[in-house]
């Protein structure tokens, strides 16, 4: 008798179960994983920044927007301007830039709430007055070079916002269109020397040059409207 107890348990155990409906479990699957799938409308080299008042994406490194490269410098906004346009983009206006530095949390560095030192190429030393006479010549750009302390963007992981854009601070600056301010055009935040003055936030902000001023550490970063 207990032989046949042990059998009829042990053939329970190794049957198939006839009530489970595999059919839901798959598509339940199925929806769950659909469902994490976030939206990017933008090309891979750039990062799609989600606000209620605007959308919009951005270079994810400083032009000419390429992991390892070194970023281009020593341009003035109109030159800004041809560069984003000559890769089907725009230079990026004022508040989206500082949108993306302080990112979803609000941020006051792209990293963080205080200030960690070499997070960013802020801190460079060194600095020599420039032959500002020189702007105006052929040879400035060639000068300019010698001023030039910047890193392959990229080459400092840890300083990106938290959407994934990388060297808002630090490095070079970026021109921004801003139809607010007198010039047409502002410079956010901090370079490879940090600021001249003020602190080494997203708050900082450069407002009295012409668009025709394409200062030594001056560069780019492109934005794109989503369609």
């Amino acid at each position: 008798m207990r032989n046949v107890v042990f059998f009829l348990l042990l053939s329970a155990c190794n049957s198939t179960p006839t009530d489970i409906n595999y059919t839901s479990t798959i598509k339940e699957q199925t929806y769950t994983n659909i469902s994490t799938i976030r939206y990017d409308p933008c090309p891979d080299d750039m990062v799609y920044i989600n606000r209620k008042a605007h959308s919009f994406c951005i270079d994810r490194y400083e032009a000419p927007d390429q992991k390892g490269v070194f970023p281009i410098s020593a341009i003035n906004a109109h030159e800004a301007e041809n560069l984003c346009a000559s890769v089907n983009k725009r230079i990026c206006l004022y508040d989206e830039w500082y949108n993306a530095c302080v990112g979803r949390n609000n941020l006051r560095y792209s990293y963080g709430n205080s200030y960690v030192a070499e997070r960013c190429n802020d801190s460079k030393t060194g600095w020599v007055r420039p032959k500002w006479e020189l702007m105006s010549t052929p040879n400035w750009k060639t000068y300019a070079k010698t001023l030039y302390k910047a890193d392959k963007s990229g080459s400092h992981p840890l300083c990106k916002s938290d959407e994934g854009v990388y060297d808002l601070l630090g490095n070079v600056r970026e021109w921004t269109k801003d139809p607010k301010s007198q010039y047409g055009y502002v410079i956010p935040a901090s370079y490879f020397y940090g600021t001249m003055t003020g602190d080494l936030s997203c708050n900082y902000v450069i407002k009295n040059h012409f668009a025709s001023f394409g200062s030594y550490e001056f560069g780019a970063r492109c934005c794109k409207d989503i369609r």
